[in-house]
């Protein structure tokens, strides 16, 4: 259910993303920083207001997400973002065997270690901070599956989702210690592809 927060945040999103839009026509080489700084000054952003906005731009508009990622490529991260979702290449039983898994791990573009357990049909997020988010787990293909989200106390997940906001997600290949997996946007074209470790990545040398 939308409070009148989230229409206010989502309002912004529209009019921040549409900016972005007209920049882009008009050729405008744009600086990701002073982009946001601008258009908190251009809105009258309250410091509230402006995070929630800028954690849903991240998600919501393809054009800000991509000024985003072009601004930390020189960080290394298991993320990266794609303009479709990569060929896959894992077999029927690499397929199967991933939907037995009890727990995986992944790091956030920020190399925070996150622990997914995936018991009793959940997906459950324990982040480094101790807060979690709590997410149905479905597999919706031999390959393909969906979290649905329930809960959260993280400070950015509860910005970013909705009760009941759907994420899709493809395993591409299998590799020795982890899968590799694209998240799947249709409506936004936004595709990333990141890694699903077996074991604690921060104990492998990879």
């Amino acid at each position: 259910m939308f409070s009148q927060k989230d229409n206010i945040v989502d309002k912004h999103v529209e009019l921040i993303c549409k900016d972005l839009q007209e920049y882009k026509v008009e050729g405008k080489i744009l600086d990701f920083k002073e982009f946001y700084q601008a258009s908190i000054i251009k809105y009258k952003l309250t410091e509230s207001i402006s995070s929630y906005v800028y954690i849903r731009l991240q998600k919501n508009c393809k054009d800000f997400a991509e000024l985003s990622y072009r601004s930390q490529v020189d960080r290394k991260s298991d993320w990266e973002l794609h303009k479709s979702i990569p060929e896959a290449e894992i077999t029927k039983i690499e397929a199967k065997a991933f939907f037995t898994h009890d727990t995986l791990y992944y790091l956030e573009s920020t190399n925070d270690l996150v622990l997914v357990d995936l018991r009793n049909g959940m997906w459950i997020e324990h982040f480094v901070d101790e807060s979690t988010s709590h997410l149905t787990f479905k597999k919706t293909g031999k390959t393909k599956f969906q979290i649905k989200y329930v809960k959260s106390n993280n400070s950015i997940r509860k910005k970013m989702s909705l009760v009941g906001d759907k994420y899709y997600y493809e395993i591409l290949k299998k590799f020795d210690d982890y899968y590799w997996v694209c998240t799947v946007d249709p409506k936004r074209k936004l595709y990333y592809t990141f890694k699903l470790y077996l074991k604690n990545p921060k104990l492998l040398k990879i």
